[in-house]
């Protein structure tokens, strides 16, 4: 018997935007915020056979970029904020301690191991 026999036919795109499984369309698509369950908890799916890699974080970053930008091309016409307050902005935020690492001791330049000057370039071509 195949899978069509057992679980209703479902449209793709109702079960992935109610977030359910696409087999059976009740257990949940994620176990955390971005995070893809392993498997279905009602049906048994394997869900990790489709990872979605970095999709869903590129998903949220270009829906919060429409928000964010146009609030701030707005904010910039409208107040017109002075040029050194840009600066202390960018300041902040470039000096990494604008965002938390996302584990301790991640996202810190100062302790990546620095290859010797020989080996630097030893496998790039010209």
């Amino acid at each position: 018997m195949s899978d069509s026999e057992h679980y209703p036919r479902l449209s793709p795109f109702r079960a992935g935007l109610a977030c359910k499984c696409p087999r059976c369309g009740r257990g949940p698509l994620y176990s955390g915020f971005l995070t893809v369950a392993e498997r279905c908890s009602v049906c048994g799916l394997d869900l990790q056979m489709a990872d979605s890699g970095d999709g869903p974080a590129v998903f949220i970053i270009f829906i919060l970029g429409i928000l964010v930008v146009p609030l701030a091309l707005l904010f910039e016409a409208k107040v017109a904020p002075p040029m050194w307050l840009h600066v202390a902005i960018l300041a902040r935020g470039h000096s990494g301690h604008g965002a938390r690492p996302v584990a301790a001791g991640e996202g810190r330049s100062d302790r990546a191991p620095v290859p010797p000057q020989g080996e630097r370039f030893r496998h790039a071509r010209l």
